[in-house]
């Protein structure tokens, strides 16, 4: 089994703020009502095919809903030949909001 670098919901305020790290959400556009950070939006259904406008200069940090699909991506970016650095983020957004219930972090943004 292949091991993932993982990042907790409670570490996120310092990787946004950071000038090398990117993010990249794969949940399909009608899941991001339920807020998104900052960042790149490639769903995991088109990766394959638009895997080429990703930064391969930063950190990625990829996400989904609960961390399932962004394991699936970053599989699919070693596959890929991606040279980037990969990260999931543990628990996808339902671990931001739950990290946002308890602290108050406000990282997520909501469509208008």
């Amino acid at each position: 089994m292949e091991e993932f670098n993982e990042i907790a919901a409670k570490d996120l305020s310092k990787i946004i703020q950071s000038n090398d790290w990117v993010t990249l959400d794969v949940r399909l556009p009608k899941e991001r009502s339920a807020g998104f950070l900052p960042g790149l939006h490639i769903p995991l259904e088109n990766l394959e095919q638009e895997f080429h406008q990703l930064p391969q200069a930063f950190k990625l940090l990829i996400y989904c809903r609960c961390g399932n699909r962004s394991v699936t991506a970053i599989k699919k970016l070693r596959d890929l030949n991606f040279d980037g650095e990969l990260y999931n983020l543990n628990g996808g957004i339902l671990s931001v909001h739950k990290e946002r219930a308890k602290s108050g972090m406000e990282l997520l943004l909501f469509p208008k």
